[in-house]
């Protein structure tokens, strides 16, 4: 699926404050400091999807600075870079030594800019001037540089979330289920077996379409995330193995759950509920949900993830999956301070402005007040579009909620919304805690972990969403997993992982 696509409405971010404290490069760096006055320029990484609305965006900019300059003496260009394209462009960008001072990286695995030594620590930072990021730590209780601490050194900040929880769902236009009578719960967790019955209902009724708009094209990581029951990888990426039952690290490539998985998927291709060019399409699937091509998309069940003002109609989510908080692993998405920088200290203190000004985070987010929204109710944070304009025609609009703490973001008449969040929240099962301080170092398994990551980008996407025939393909990916060293890794993170428990215990 495309790397973001999942994200409509509310997708994770990361920030990190600065108060002023000195720093000192790691390594000596050859780009030139640009000043003009007292005034630092610096340049931001900044995504785009195909439904952003991009008119308004330099008098965002001009908003965004006009701030930043009278707050910390920093303004900021943009360079741009859409959500699909991000995963080439960076690492060519860094290693060509293209000034960069904030990247988010989207969805990206943490590990593939630390162990290429592209990015910063940020120890120093946040040890010498992070109590506000320490404070938001302890009032959300989010650990937001989970995932980015490798052998001891922290590398990336995470975003507060709007809420802790991580479950999965099918969202679907609530019309179709009414159609077919299909039972709506909210509460109930929808098995495959469920999930077929809807799927053959849907297609008897509409021919022409297709129920499930899974998309894999571009696929890194395995769409079985949104299907199946949670697997414990320990905080690391699902490639360096995952934890079974008896305590042991497993391929979960090889595991009964992922090959069961592959069935259905298979089967709903075969009888036409898949979209057929799911693996190579460049669409993403809201947008064929919302063109009446597909019925459904597979994602985030967390409340407002799918936006009923770009479709166009009620959704509802048919949950697929338990709502969990885990350890989180180093895939996901980080602000992170690359080695090309020209000022890292002035990029944190923007960082800390961004993450902290209640007017950036909109400003980068829904555009301008008056021109893109109107408050509705100030004081709760509730917005509307002007008269006359929605998601398709306003002037600037940025679905991707990767600039600022999202919990100070403007949301559209989200009263409704924000009560399903507060649900939403008491769902929340906490799974794998107890392995949160264990780290999994891959630092001498960089080739076996490019070689498998190679592996999995050629067959996942046409594995997961069945278009081939599993029989001769499977076997087929598994040996080339074996092949490039996976087990390796498996056997690497059960040595630390046994070291670790040792340690605990004593």
């Amino acid at each position: 699926m495309k790397k973001c696509q999942c994200y409509i409405g509310c997708i994770c971010a990361v920030i990190f404050l600065f108060c002023g404290c000195s720093w000192k490069s790691e390594t000596e760096r050859s780009a030139e400091k640009i000043q003009d006055g007292n005034i630092t320029h610096l340049v931001m990484t900044y995504q785009t999807i195909d439904n952003s609305r991009l008119d308004g965006l330099d008098e965002v900019l001009n908003a965004v600075n006009e701030i930043s300059r009278e707050k910390i003496g920093v303004e900021i260009e943009l360079k741009a870079s859409s959500a699909l394209t991000q995963f080439d462009d960076y690492p060519l960008w860094l290693n060509q030594g293209i000034t960069i001072d904030l990247m988010i990286l989207n969805y990206q695995n943490i590990l593939n800019y630390i162990d290429q030594n592209l990015i910063y620590s940020l120890d120093e930072l946040l040890e010498n001037c992070g109590d506000g990021i320490m404070e938001i730590m302890e009032e959300s209780g989010q650990n937001l540089c989970s995932g980015t601490i490798i052998d001891g050194n922290s590398y990336g900040i995470r975003i507060p979330a709007i809420n802790s929880g991580s479950g999965c769902g099918l969202w679907i236009p609530k019309k179709y289920l009414e159609e077919i009578g299909f039972p709506y719960d909210e509460d109930h967790i929808y098995s495959m077996e469920e999930q077929d019955i809807l799927f053959k209902r849907l297609k008897e009724k509409y021919p022409e379409k297709y129920p499930l708009g899974l998309v894999t094209s571009g696929n890194t990581f395995s769409a079985y995330t949104y299907f199946g029951c949670y697997v414990e990888s320990l905080g690391s990426d699902i490639s360096t193995g995952v934890l079974d039952e008896n305590g042991k690290i497993v391929n979960f490539y090889e595991t009964q759950q992922y090959t069961e998985y592959l069935e259905w998927m298979n089967k709903w291709y075969e009888a036409g509920y898949i979209y057929p060019d799911a693996a190579f399409t460049d669409s993403f699937n809201v947008e064929l949900m919302k063109a009446g091509i597909t019925m459904s998309v597979p994602t985030s069940s967390s409340p407002g993830m799918i936006s009923e003002e770009y479709i166009g109609e009620e959704v509802v989510c048919l949950a697929t999956k338990d709502v969990y908080v885990g350890v989180k692993g180093t895939l996901g998405a980080f602000w992170v301070v690359p080695k090309t920088s020209t000022n890292p200290e002035a990029a944190m203190k923007f960082l800390e402005l961004m993450y902290t000004d209640e007017d950036i985070i909109n400003l980068l987010a829904i555009g301008i007040e008056g021109r893109d929204y109107v408050f509705l109710d100030e004081e709760a944070r509730i917005v509307a579009y002007p008269e006359g304009k929605d998601s398709s025609n306003v002037e600037y609009s940025n679905p991707l909620g990767l600039y600022g703490d999202q919990r100070k973001r403007y949301v559209f008449d989200s009263d409704k919304l924000r009560k399903e969040q507060e649900a939403y929240e008491k769902k929340v099962k906490k799974i794998g805690t107890e392995y949160e301080s264990f780290v999994f170092s891959q630092n001498s398994l960089n080739v076996e972990l490019m070689k498998v990551q190679e592996v999995l980008t050629l067959y996942l996407p046409i594995l997961d969403c069945g278009c081939v025939d599993i029989e001769s393909v499977y076997p087929e990916f598994i040996r080339e997993l074996k092949a490039t060293g996976v087990d390796t890794i498996l056997e690497e993170k059960q040595l630390q992982f046994d070291e670790w428990k040792e340690n605990v215990s004593e």
